[in-house]
């Protein structure tokens, strides 16, 4: 797991230019922020992942990972939108995941 890189400047930086974003800085300290270098694995896995707990995210990640190991365009292509849902995914989030193929990004 590759986690997002920053330091002091970058956090000096974000306090400068929002004083309500410093506090809450200062209150909750560093955070460590998993990066998908993959764009559309993260893309996925932000609608997977909205609006919901960090933990059901988790799970529905999981079992999306179990029923695609490897998510790429292709595979998704290749995954009716109810197997995508069967994972924990409400239905329209199953198909705005199946949508993302017809992206021309990918």
């Amino acid at each position: 797991m590759q986690i997002y890189q920053y330091g002091r400047a970058e956090i000096n930086h974000l306090k400068r230019r929002d004083k309500k974003l410093g506090r809450a800085i200062d209150h909750i300290g560093m955070i460590e922020r998993q990066v998908m270098p993959v764009l559309f694995k993260a893309l996925v896995h932000g609608v997977a992942a909205q609006q919901i707990s960090r933990k059901a995210a988790d799970t529905v990640w999981r079992k999306l990972r179990g029923g695609l190991p490897d998510i790429t365009p292709r595979n998704v292509a290749g995954t009716n939108v109810s197997d995508i849902q069967k994972c924990g995914l409400s239905m329209r989030k199953a198909r705005y995941i199946n949508c993302l193929i017809s992206s021309p990004r990918f």
